[in-house]
């Protein structure tokens, strides 16, 4: 074999250092170890395409870890065989013909098919070039999946569709978070055109109009951990505030340089009213008793974790009939509505005050340190209700009858809880109204049921 060029000898060193071969006679030194490194990274971790370089006999010189990925081979396998033998044979005749045009340093696609290892074919693009230097001549062949490449388009072509046709806004950004895609929900969303977004910083484009920083601050999580969601208050262009389901995520690339991030946005203020609506009534805005339920059973759950207690009051009001009667059902309706507010401020910033239905209210009492410790929300609760108010001109006074259950003591569970307090609410009202009675005080706890009654 004759004595390798300088462009071979290159080949070879970069081989011998991707396979760890002994290095006779200093030759990785000789050519530069660093220059060789870079065209091994080049080969391995950037072209993407598979590399052969073989002789004028077609001899395989060197190839890269794509190659066998193409075809199915080793490397040592692939450098045991002739180029040729890769080749159909229609192919061949095209293939050699183009190895003979070829100038120093040109290249020539063709399409050619490869037969794979388990003897399948494979369509690649092919292009031919030339390393010549003094008489030795080596060819660089690099096979591109052409079908692969169709395939990837395609469904680069079909996920923009989507993207463009989805709810939800969505932004690219490059590594330093500077907008360089935004789909038509995230303009519409924002009510910005595409030049008012692309190419701006995303945190300061939405510092803008939040003002509260949180922005910011999930810009600084998203670098440090790689995503962040959540949800915030943002302003469109036409100064209308709403709220914003926001996920960002990392997208790692080959350098840092390379990273992308994408933001998923979305209007979320449509599922707070969605949200309000169930949970809420729609008269008072106060909880409904779904979700007074819910609250007490988490409340019933953290009183024994904590060993604290919680009450449950079950409130009537009393003689509301007779506010219908007399004035009709709107001002019944604001008279629930006042009473509601009232009471509903009387209490503890972390106590609930629901309306459950009709003239009925029920309060959540939690973290209690002592069982007699209702003892206040309930007196204030007692004079909210009873306070004069104005209705339709007419000034009225009403009063609540009010029950209360403890937890552990007059029940386990949230409907146990719920029911003691209820027949309390109603010995209250047989007791005179205008008052509160404990459940269970016949027998249970004669004395709290004298305090209380």
């Amino acid at each position: 074999m004759r004595s390798p060029t300088e462009a071979a000898r290159l080949m070879a060193v970069w081989a011998s250092a991707a396979d760890g071969s002994p290095d006779p006679g200093g030759v990785r030194r000789a050519a530069g170890l660093s220059a060789v490194r870079r065209f091994h990274v080049l080969s391995e971790y950037i072209l993407r395409d598979a590399l052969f370089v073989h002789d004028h006999r077609g001899r395989v010189v060197l190839t890269n870890s794509r190659a066998s990925e193409y075809l199915g081979y080793t490397r040592e396998e692939l450098l045991a065989l002739n180029v040729t033998a890769h080749l159909e044979d229609s192919d061949l005749a095209r293939a050699q013909a183009a190895w003979g045009r070829l100038n120093i340093g040109s290249c020539t696609p063709v399409l050619d098919r490869y037969r794979r290892k388990d003897g399948s074919l494979l369509e690649v693009e092919v292009t031919y070039a030339v390393l010549e230097s003094g008489a030795e001549r080596l060819y660089l062949v690099t096979l591109h999946d052409a079908a692969a490449s169709a395939r990837a388009a395609e469904a680069l072509e079909v996920a923009a569709t989507i993207i463009q046709s989805i709810d939800e806004g969505v932004l690219v950004m490059d590594a330093e978070g500077i907008i360089e895609e935004a789909n038509d929900a995230a303009l519409r969303i924002s009510g910005c055109g595409r030049d008012e977004i692309v190419g701006r910083a995303f945190p300061s484009l939405h510092a803008e109009s939040d003002g509260t920083g949180v922005y910011q601050t999930a810009w600084e999580a998203v670098l440090r951990l790689g995503s962040w969601d959540g949800e915030c208050a943002n302003r469109r262009k036409d100064g209308e505030v709403y709220r914003e389901s926001v996920l960002i995520c990392a997208v790692p690339g080959r350098s840092p340089e390379s990273r992308k991030y994408v933001a998923l946005l979305m209007d979320s203020t449509h599922l707070r009213q969605i949200e309000k609506l169930a949970y809420h009534d729609p008269l008072s805005g106060l909880p409904n008793r779904l979700l007074f339920a819910d609250r007490l059973e988490q409340a019933v759950k953290q009183s024994e974790r904590r060993g604290r207690f919680i009450a449950v009051a079950y409130i009537d009001i009393d003689n509301f009939k007779r506010i219908n009667d007399d004035f009709g059902h709107k001002a019944g309706d604001d008279l629930l509505v006042t009473l509601g507010e009232r009471m509903r401020l009387s209490l503890r910033d972390g106590d609930t005050l629901a309306r459950i239905g009709g003239d009925e209210f029920a309060a959540l009492l939690v973290d209690l340190k002592h069982p007699e410790d209702y003892e206040i929300a309930l007196s204030r609760l007692l004079e909210a209700a009873a306070q004069p108010l104005t209705i339709g001109g007419h000034t009225v006074s009403v009063s609540a009858s009010i029950g209360l259950a403890l937890h552990p003591d007059h029940g386990a569970s949230p409907s146990q809880l719920m029911q003691n307090a209820d027949a309390a609410m109603y010995q209250a009202k047989h007791d005179g109204k205008g008052r509160y009675c404990l459940a269970g005080r016949a027998a249970d706890l004669p004395g709290l049921a004298a305090a209380g009654t």
